[in-house]
C-alpha cells in the first residue's frame, strides 16, 4: 500500500515518516515566505496537523507532497490575514488615541491617558505584564517570551487579547 493510502487510512507510522521526509523541505520553503524561523516552524506545525485531521479527505489521485504544500500555502495565507486583521486593529486604536488626543484639551488627554490606566490594570495580570512589555517597553514578542520562559506564541496570542478587551472598554 502506498504513503497516501496508509495516511487516508490512519496509519500514524506512515504519517511520522512522510513528516521526518518533508518537515525541513517545508519548514526552509515556508522560512522563504515569511522570513521568520518562527513563524514559519509554526506554519509547519499547523501545516501537518491540517493533513492529519483532513486525511480522509486527501486526493488519492495527487501526489500527497503537492497536497502538503498546497495546505502550507493556504494555512500561511490564513494566517497573514489573521497578523493584517490585528495590525489593522492596533492602528485603529492608535489613530483613534491620537485623534482624541488633538482634539482634546489637557484636562481631557489627562481623563483619557486615566482611563487607558485604568483599562490595563483591569487586565488579567499575565496579559497586563506581556501587554506592557510589549507596548509600554517596547520588547519584542521573542524577548518577552525570554524573560518570562514562555512561547513566543503564548506572548502573541496575549497581546492580541489585550488589545481587543482594550478597544472594547475604550471605545
Amino acid at each position: 500500500m502506498e504513503l497516501l493510502d496508509r495516511i487516508r487510512h490512519d496509519d500514524e507510522t506512515a504519517f511520522a515518516d512522510f513528516f521526518d521526509r518533508y518537515h525541513t523541505h517545508l519548514f526552509f520553503f515556508l522560512r522563504k515566505k515569511t522570513g521568520s524561523d518562527f513563524l514559519a516552524e509554526e506554519l509547519v506545525q499547523l501545516t501537518f496537523i491540517k493533513l492529519w485531521n483532513h486525511r480522509r479527505h486527501l486526493a488519492p489521485d495527487i501526489d500527497l507532497p503537492i497536497q502538503l504544500f498546497r495546505i502550507a500555502r493556504t494555512t500561511l495565507i490564513d494566517k497573514l490575514r489573521t497578523e493584517a486583521v490585528a495590525s489593522k486593529r492596533m492602528h485603529v486604536i492608535r489613530e483613534q488615541l491620537e485623534t482624541v488626543t488633538e482634539t482634546s484639551s489637557l484636562y481631557e488627554e489627562k481623563e483619557v491617558m486615566e482611563r487607558l490606566q485604568l483599562a490595563i490594570d483591569r487586565l488579567p495580570p499575565v496579559r497586563r505584564t506581556i501587554f506592557r512589555m510589549s507596548r509600554l517597553e517596547g520588547l519584542t514578542y521573542k524577548e518577552i517570551a525570554h524573560r518570562l520562559q514562555i512561547s513566543p506564541r503564548t506572548v502573541e496570542h496575549q497581546v492580541s487579547h489585550a488589545v481587543r478587551q482594550l478597544q472594547e472598554w475604550l471605545f
